[in-house]
């Protein structure tokens, strides 16, 4: 937990700087340990201890942006969103490289069967 408290600051702080927040990466992470408390105090319910926490969470961590980092509630709203797009893209990314890895081999039918050769058609 305490290891991804710092990534978790590390990665916030980017959007952060992004933004234009000037406050220091210490700020950046005390926002997220703040944010992650209704996630540990509702997280022991299932579903709506889940929703009702992420929902509360990143409230607090929007106005923990406004306040620690004096930034104003569209550049508070854009430091969180920044981190989360490259998150969302770099998953995108992995995932694609994954799903080509398995599928997308361009090798023939033969390689699917674990011949290792491609498939030749001998007329």
């Amino acid at each position: 937990v305490i290891i991804g408290l710092f990534i978790g600051g590390s990665i916030l702080h980017i959007g952060v700087l992004i933004a234009g927040g000037k406050q220091g990466y210490q700020n950046s992470v005390k926002i997220v340990g703040y944010a992650a408390t209704p996630s540990y105090l509702l997280g022991w319910i299932p579903f709506i201890g889940w929703i009702i926490g992420a929902i509360w969470a990143i409230g607090l961590e929007i106005k923990g942006l406004m306040v620690l980092q004096k930034l104003s509630l569209g550049k508070a709203i854009l430091a969180f969103m920044i981190p989360v797009i490259i998150i969302v893209v770099i998953a995108v990314i992995v995932g694609l490289a994954i799903g080509l890895a398995f599928f997308g081999s361009g090798m023939g039918p033969s390689m699917m069967y674990g011949t290792g050769y491609p498939l030749i058609i001998d007329y």
